[in-house]
């Protein structure tokens, strides 16, 4: 086995789908705790000085693992939410425990179709293989006990700007987690904008990838008055495109430096970030980003660098599932969740598995009822 000829010890984020396969070949492993990722370096810290401890043959690792029947779609796999706050507390007090090397809370990854795709806990002890094993069981016990809490409330985009609109507060960040760009999705769905122009939304803002109507847009210049499409041009998974006639307020390079030290961008890109050609254009009362390159939304002044300022705004979409948060909180007066098309839909009966691991909460209702190895963490 490599984890027996190669000394091996793996840093994960926590969206990993884990097999047992995998933590057989190394010698430990950890994980990111925090969604946001705000400790990708922390963690890697981690991982090079447990290393440093194996190799001087101080520690003998002894890893259990534990994968109960649960799908998580990413927008609950928050770690300040439930169910993954309440397994973080308590893996936080076994962490204190001398014997106790590292634990990874796995929240996995529910669209890869795979006999492994879903949470899984690894727990590492020093040379404690019965500690481990009990504390594997019990974080994973209680992740399974926690599973209704991670069921979607979402609204459909006319109802959600309806709801922001009965507000007499704001910005209320509208939430498009079906088109999740840090999950791979297009990032220019553009039903959220087709709602906000319906009901003719003062002060929105949605930022869309969409490289056809940047050129459009360059072309006509500051100032100039366009009639074009936008969105819905990646595919028809997430929406079809809308048709305005808007002005063009600004172009630029669409470069920004980000405000936060510790967000997405700054713990993998660095704190420069390029979104090609930018446009900023005006249609009635909403503020339409147009974006050569899609960039998801883990920093504030990826709109201040346009020109438009978020704390103003009465409603501001945003195409992420969790990562969104620590820029957005801190100034959001609420947040709606909204049910749209796309493929990271938290909709999870929406797609057709094949090969993952059946019955599984929450697409089956024997995980729910009748799988008694499930609750107690265990392999079914």
């Amino acid at each position: 086995m490599w984890g027996r000829t190669f000394r091996l010890w793996s840093s994960w984020i926590l969206h990993g789908n884990l097999s047992p396969r995998t933590v057989e070949l190394a010698d430990g492993l950890v994980a990111f705790d925090t969604n946001p990722h705000i400790d990708p370096h922390a963690k890697g810290l981690e991982a090079v000085a447990l290393m440093a401890r194996l190799l001087r043959g101080e520690i003998k690792p002894t890893p259990a693992y534990r994968h109960p029947p649960l799908l998580l779609p990413p927008q609950a796999t928050g770690t300040a939410d439930l169910p993954l706050r309440a397994v973080h507390e308590r893996a936080a007090q076994m962490k204190a425990e001398r014997d106790v090397l590292s634990i990874c809370v796995m929240g996995g990854f529910a669209y890869a179709d795979t006999p492994f795709s879903g949470t899984s806990l690894v727990v590492t002890t020093d040379n404690n293989p019965n500690l481990a094993q009990q504390y594997a069981e019990e974080l994973a016990g209680l992740l399974w006990q926690q599973r209704q809490t991670a069921l979607p409330h979402f609204l459909p985009p006319e109802q959600a700007v309806a709801q922001a609109l009965s507000r007499s507060d704001g910005p209320i960040i509208l939430v498009d987690s079906a088109d999740n760009i840090g999950g791979g999705t297009p990032g220019d769905g553009a039903e959220p904008l087709r709602a906000m122009l319906a009901q003719r939304v003062q002060e929105g803002t949605i930022v869309l990838a969409d490289p056809a109507a940047v050129a459009v847009c360059w072309e006509a210049g500051p100032g100039a008055e366009v009639t074009l499409e936008v969105g819905g041009k990646s595919d028809r998974q997430h929406g079809e495109p809308v048709r305005v006639t808007g002005r063009v307020r600004a172009l630029s390079e669409g470069v920004f430096q980000c405000e936060l030290p510790d967000n997405h961008f700054a713990s993998f890109f660095g704190q420069t970030i390029q979104m090609g050609r930018t446009v900023w254009l005006r249609v009635a009362g909403v503020n339409i980003i147009l974006t050569e390159r899609k960039i998801p939304p883990f920093d504030l002044a990826q709109l201040r660098g346009v020109g438009v300022i978020p704390e103003q705004q009465k409603m501001i979409v945003v195409k992420s599932a969790v990562a969104y948060r620590a820029a957005y909180l801190p100034i959001a007066a609420g947040v709606i969740e909204m049910d749209t098309p796309g493929l990271g839909s938290a909709n999870l009966h929406r797609f057709p598995y094949r090969h993952v691991r059946r019955p599984i909460f929450p697409l089956d209702d024997q995980a729910n009822s009748s799988n008694k190895r499930a609750q107690s963490g265990q392999m079914p």
